[in-house]
Order: C-alpha cells, then structure tokens, then sequence
C-alpha cells in the first residue's frame, strides 16, 4: 500500500510542476524561441553546441524568467542547460525545433524541466 503510495505522489508530484510550468512558460513560448526561467540559486544558459557554441546571455538566479530568439531551419536541434559558474557546469540537453519553440525551468541540484 505505501509503494503504491509513494508511485501515486510522485506522478502526482511530477503532474503538478509540469501544469505550474504551462500557463507561465510553455503557452508563451513561441515557433522559434526558447523560454528560459531560472529558478535556481545559480545563473544558468542554454547554448547550441551543434551552432558552433551559440548560446543565451546568462538569466539570473531566483525566479527570472527572459524569452530568446533562436529560430533554426526547423531540423531537430541539440540545445545543453548549463549553470553559469566558475567553471560553467553542464546541467543536461533537449532536442529542440524551431517549428515548436520550447520552454526550460532550471532548479537547484541539476534539474530542469522542459516543455517543446
């Protein structure tokens, strides 16, 4: 009974932060624009490797939210997450396709959350 407990809080868990993303990023994300809303204690940047390294400015720690624009020709795209530090630490990827735009909420302990 807790197992199946503990599966239905985490489902659960997982839903409500994907639906509290939504509304504030991901509907707003448009064909060609990627959302980026930092709530991590870190700065952080999505850049594409495959773009010879072609990144966003840093957005701040703490609940900032900034909207780019990077088109693309409408391939799929490798797009990294990385916390701006000292050195950079890279968080993880997500494909990407300018035809969907895209959404990412980065938190504390290399997690993040995309929606595309």
């Amino acid at each position: 009974m807790s197992r199946a407990w503990i599966r239905w809080g985490s489902v659960t868990s997982v839903a409500v932060a994907l639906m509290a993303l939504a509304p504030g990023v991901a509907a707003a994300a448009g064909p060609g624009e990627i959302d980026v809303c930092n709530h991590s204690t870190h700065g952080a940047y999505v850049s594409f490797p495959w773009r010879a390294g072609m990144r966003s400015t840093t957005v701040p720690a703490e609940g900032v939210c900034v909207r780019f624009r990077f088109d693309g020709d409408g391939s799929w795209e490798q797009v990294d997450v990385v916390y701006a530090d000292n050195p950079d630490v890279y968080i993880g990827s997500f494909g990407y396709t300018a035809s969907r735009g895209a959404a990412v909420a980065v938190y504390d302990s290399g997690q993040y959350i995309v929606q595309n």
